[in-house]
């Protein structure tokens, strides 16, 4: 077994599972909620406070613990699906990424305390996520049950989001979550969630290994494909909503998004002619513009409102 030093371990890892990419849109979400927030909040008038990093690196610290989670979780399984990645070669241990856990759920509570101190509902919020966490680690004490119903599974799990996002918003201004433009928020990056989840799982052909579950396995490539479809149609229909109801009535500002998503149909489509690993990374990537669209969209509304 090739062994690399500590800190290239770190980094090989942090490329294969939390690459940079994954720090952008954790700010980004962040972003999406404050902009949203304040663009509603007659009283306000600036877009971008300094205490917006402090917050924006609570979420991507946040998500970092729960992909430490998720690799402890799935490590035996992982050995045989996926015996390739940097923690399954032994380029970095769990005991290495244990320290990053804790270090990573310690930076989060540290924030949460610090805007505690003005918003009690921020840890109260807190508390909720990490529980909920903790019951995702522990597969809700069903894991085999929910392994063999895999759109549940992926359902159970995401439902951390929509916390993450009150979490977010009470960093903003207190009782924010309250608004119906936070819950609105909560459904659509809810919807954007499943999404990722299910064309990530919507294995092709050349990829499906005996031990792996997929949703082109449990339920067909059909029946994803109408999935993912109606996902990305149900996110769209909400972004529209949330456009004219929130920021403008001007139909310039859903162009963009609505490209994105007849392209998602049309390689989603395509993929049911070719089920391979090469269609689904192109779904996977359109499917992250159109997210990224719609997202870029809705904070560039907010801050021209």
């Amino acid at each position: 077994m090739e062994s690399v030093s500590y800190l290239k371990g770190i980094k090989l890892w942090s490329a294969e599972r939390f690459p940079l990419i994954n720090v952008f849109s954790a700010f980004l979400l962040f972003y999406l909620v404050a902009s949203a927030i304040r663009s509603h909040l007659a009283n306000t008038t600036e877009m971008f406070y300094w205490s917006d990093l402090l917050a924006g690196l609570g979420l991507t610290l946040q998500f970092l613990f729960l992909r430490v989670l998720d690799e402890h979780k799935d490590y035996k399984r992982d050995q045989v699906t996926h015996p390739d990645r940097v923690l399954q070669k032994g380029w970095i241990t769990l005991k290495t990424l244990k320290i990053i856990g804790a270090m990573a759920l310690l930076g989060s509570l540290l924030i949460t305390l610090y805007f505690s101190q003005t918003s009690p509902t921020v840890f109260y919020i807190y508390s909720l996520m990490l529980i909920w966490t903790g019951l995702m680690t522990a597969e809700f004490f069903m894991g085999r049950w929910l392994n063999r119903h895999l759109l549940l599974y992926s359902i159970s799990h995401m439902l951390v989001l929509p916390l993450m996002i009150l979490w977010a918003s009470a960093m903003v201004q207190s009782s924010s979550w309250q608004l119906p433009i936070v819950q609105w928020l909560v459904t659509l990056t809810f919807t954007n969630g499943l999404i990722y989840e299910v064309i990530r799982k919507m294995k092709g052909k050349d990829e499906i290994l005996q031990s792996e579950s997929s949703f082109t396995k449990e339920y067909g490539v059909l029946h994803t494909v109408v999935i993912v479809i109606l996902l990305s149609f149900i996110s769209l229909m909400s972004f529209v909503l949330g456009i004219r109801n929130y920021f403008s009535d001007d139909l310039l500002y859903i162009v963009p998004t609505v490209l994105f998503f007849v392209t998602v149909v049309i390689y989603t489509v395509k993929f049911i002619g070719h089920p391979e690993r090469k269609m689904r990374q192109i779904c996977e990537g359109l499917s992250a513009l159109f997210v990224l669209s719609l997202y870029s969209t809705l904070i560039f509304a907010a801050y021209v409102k």
